[in-house]
């Protein structure tokens, strides 16, 4: 089990990357703490989703009828967050752990894509199994990191 002040600390952490209030060093300082704390301890991130949800302010009781569509889209409004919240988690981490190196000559470009296996398991564990935003996102990368080259090079 994850010392409870640790996640606590990830929470804030954590939160400080999405900031828009904190200057780009901050966030990119932000998110590198954030990578070795997942990489040192295994699931602080959900733990962290957990406590984020426990420490969420209860709003009162209003007339039932209210209360069941406030309640419903409270419910949609923290779904969208959360995979809102996985999406850049998962952006992060790709650009944090994934390697590409381009080589090209006139005939030919060659693209090698190195992926740690322990960011995609990472990943697959945070969306619930499944891989395909990963691999999308890896994508993305891949791609812009093609185009800067293009670019760098004149084309």
């Amino acid at each position: 089990m994850i010392d409870p002040a640790r996640v606590e600390r990830y929470s804030k952490i954590n939160k400080r990357v999405m900031d828009q209030s904190s200057s780009e060093n901050e966030r990119v300082t932000a998110r590198r703490v954030c990578a070795k704390m997942r990489k040192d301890y295994p699931g602080i991130h959900k733990a962290a989703i957990a406590f984020d949800e426990s420490e969420a302010v209860v709003e009162p009781e209003w007339e039932e009828e209210s209360l069941n569509w406030r309640t419903g889209l409270r419910e949609w409004f923290r779904d969208t967050v959360s995979q809102v919240a996985r999406g850049l988690s998962q952006a992060d981490r790709i650009e944090e752990d994934v390697i590409t190196d381009i080589r090209f000559d006139p005939e030919r470009i060659v693209i090698i894509t190195t992926i740690p296996m322990q960011s995609a398991m990472e990943s697959a564990e945070d969306t619930g199994g499944s891989l395909q935003e990963y691999a999308r996102l890896v994508g993305l990368r891949v791609g812009r990191d093609l185009s800067d080259l293009f670019e760098e090079s004149g084309y």
